[in-house]
């Protein structure tokens, strides 16, 4: 009955040992990771802050497509139909402007948003359909290496280890 009850706590033990997850260790390539993610990090939130005053755009002539950073967020569009003017592909930018009361606000769930509108410009008449993405999305995506660095435990290494010969020491050992 004792060798059950022990038996049957091993395999409790060994069971809920098998469930916990082990923190991962601080390797070179983790730190490299954490140290890009949050160089890009910082230079996503320079341009967020940038985003507020300024909008800034990159536009692919031909195809109609278009990237802009405003107000914090991050908008894709395409672009088709009939233009008076074609499309120059490289990067354009202005001041924020408020938009008028006459236009609507595209509904959005935590910034987030998809639309599809049908525009009359001056430019031409054209259809666009866009996405929008908030920039705290991409940034909470870039703070996962640098939390997992901050989890992780240091690489164990061990100071005591004492070279008896010069083939066990990389210092000592030289290979001209």
């Amino acid at each position: 009955m004792k060798w059950a009850l022990t038996a049957g706590i091993c395999l409790i033990g060994l069971r809920l040992e098998s469930r916990t997850m082990r923190r991962p260790i601080r390797t070179r390539r983790l730190s490299i990771a954490a140290l890009a993610s949050c160089l890009v990090l910082m230079a996503m939130e320079l341009a967020c802050i940038r985003s507020f005053k300024y909008w800034d755009g990159w536009i692919d002539g031909p195809d109609g497509q278009l990237i802009i950073l405003e107000n914090g967020n991050v908008l894709y569009a395409h672009m088709s139909g009939t233009l008076l003017e074609p499309l120059r592909s490289g990067h354009i930018h202005g001041p924020i402007v408020k938009p008028s009361s006459d236009v609507e606000p595209v509904p959005s769930f935590l910034g987030f948003a998809m639309f599809h509108q049908a525009l009359n410009t001056p430019y031409g008449n054209f259809n666009g359909f866009g996405i929008r993405i908030p920039l705290w999305f991409p940034a909470l995506l870039l703070l996962i290496d640098p939390i997992c660095w901050a989890v992780a435990r240091p690489k164990k290494v061990n100071r005591n280890a004492v070279a008896t010969s010069a083939e066990e020491s990389p210092i000592l050992h030289n290979n001209s």
